[in-house]
């Protein structure tokens, strides 16, 4: 193997990062190998500091700050971990910083547009039960697409009123059922899940596509933009939205943030914060739209 895929190994038993992180990570190595073959450069275990800058450069040219960060966190990740099997003895990243990125508050839904995306699914649509529990379980969870794609049903607690999420990093942590959700799920088990089960190999996820087999993310996406567009939603909507329309709302309305952290799974406070900024946002433009002299 090489020392790309080596690495990608560790990843994959050391830190039990899901495919799609893995994937990133391969990308961003595979493009800072294609560039050393290209310019015939030698290994990459081998890049020192300048060769790595050089290598940022061009692609600065063509990607975004977020995107070279990204990349830049992948290097970091890449040479500790030579580092660590003693393959080098100096990282060439000690001395690479990454840009600055103006962390934007993210965009959410008001209350009522949930409302209304989640009651104008068809109920003539044959899979009207199971639609209405991913909206509801987006919002009433703030689950990421991944995290609701790959929840099994083992880890349903519908009489105890809550699911076990694996989230990133392969890290668990409960979330809590309100109790719209578990009677929209109990609709969808009893209704549409087991006529979808018998139809063709059982399988242990919780929201299945018409084949019997696990839903995708792509689906998902899917069944969130037909509902935002039947309801007259024009900006971009995505079942992201839904996690940060969760979030915002808790935050809104009180909830600790560290409380909002857990829901979420963030791995640092600083990233929900931003909902604590946004609330703040909300607040300093209700008192401004009300101030005597807040306006000419």
């Amino acid at each position: 193997m090489s020392v790309i895929d080596d690495f990608i190994y560790y990843l994959q038993l050391e830190k039990g990062l899901s495919e799609n992180s893995l994937k990133a990570y391969q990308s961003d190595l595979y493009k800072l190998e294609s560039y050393a073959t290209t310019f015939e450069m030698g290994e990459i275990q081998d890049f020192d500091t300048e060769k790595v800058r050089s290598f940022l450069y061009t692609q600065s040219e063509v990607l975004s700050k977020r995107s070279i960060a990204r990349i830049i966190s992948s290097l970091k990740a890449f040479y500790d971990y030579l580092l660590l099997e003693e393959i080098i003895i100096v990282s060439p990243m000690d001395q690479v910083d990454s840009p600055k990125i103006v962390k934007k508050i993210p965009e959410f839904l008001e209350l009522e547009e949930v409302n209304r995306m989640i009651e104008s699914v068809d109920m003539e649509d044959p899979n009207f039960f199971r639609n209405t529990a991913i909206l509801e379980m987006l919002y009433s969870c703030g689950l990421r697409v991944s995290e609701l794609c790959d929840l099994s049903l083992n880890r349903v607690f519908l009489e105890e009123g809550f699911i076990q999420i694996i989230g990133k990093g392969n890290k668990e942590r409960i979330v809590p059922l309100s109790d719209i959700l578990k009677e929209s799920i109990e609709i969808y088990l009893e209704k549409e899940r087991d006529i979808m089960v018998s139809k063709k190999a059982c399988t242990e996820h919780l929201f299945l596509n018409n084949r019997g087999k696990r839903i995708s993310r792509i689906m998902v996406f899917n069944i969130v933009k037909k509902q935002a567009k039947k309801v007259g939603i024009e900006r971009n909507v995505s079942p992201h939205s839904f996690r940060h329309s969760f979030a915002s709302h808790m935050v809104e309305n009180g909830a600790d943030l560290r409380m909002v952290q857990d829901l979420l799974g963030h791995e640092s406070i600083l990233t929900t914060e931003l909902y604590s900024h946004l609330n703040n946002q909300f607040i300093k433009q209700d008192i401004l739209s009300k101030h005597p002299r807040a306006n000419k």
